[in-house]
């Protein structure tokens, strides 16, 4: 209302909508994976999961919206796995889980250091990278 002669008075109503800023990349639970496989173990065995979390949008949602990929693969198999160039990794794009596809011999080679990386699905996409140590025992 103002002072004046008539008094005037007005409204409106306005509406505000926030959306959430993809200003966050996916963090890891830990910067890197230790894991042990015995030697001569059959192929296709899980070696790890890998998970990653997104604080842009709270830890529930964040679990469908973050993709994980082998750094340096040769191809992506389908649009769920990713392998390393040799074959010899697999790793589910959606779970994170890490497989090991054939049967590793540890006098050809003792232990493989493999780079994940988690992207999420903003715009623009915001990646993150961990290590993964394999040692054959």
């Amino acid at each position: 209302m103002d002072d004046g002669m008539p008094d005037w008075q007005c409204s409106s109503e306005v509406r505000v909508v926030l959306s959430d800023v993809n200003d966050n990349p996916p963090a890891f639970d830990r910067p890197t994976y230790q894991v042990n496989v015995p030697e001569n173990s059959p192929g296709a065995r899980l070696l790890t999961r890998v998970y990653a979390s997104d604080a842009d949008s709270g830890k529930f949602w964040s679990t469908y919206r973050v993709s994980y990929y082998l750094v340096d693969s040769s191809s992506i198999i389908s649009s769920s796995f990713s392998r390393t160039r040799d074959g010899l990794f697999e790793l589910d794009s959606v779970t994170g889980i890490l497989r090991v596809t054939r049967t590793l011999d540890r006098e050809q080679q003792a232990s493989y250091n493999l780079t994940v990386e988690a992207r999420d699905q903003g715009t623009p996409p915001l990646s993150s990278r961990a290590s993964v140590i394999v040692t054959v025992s």
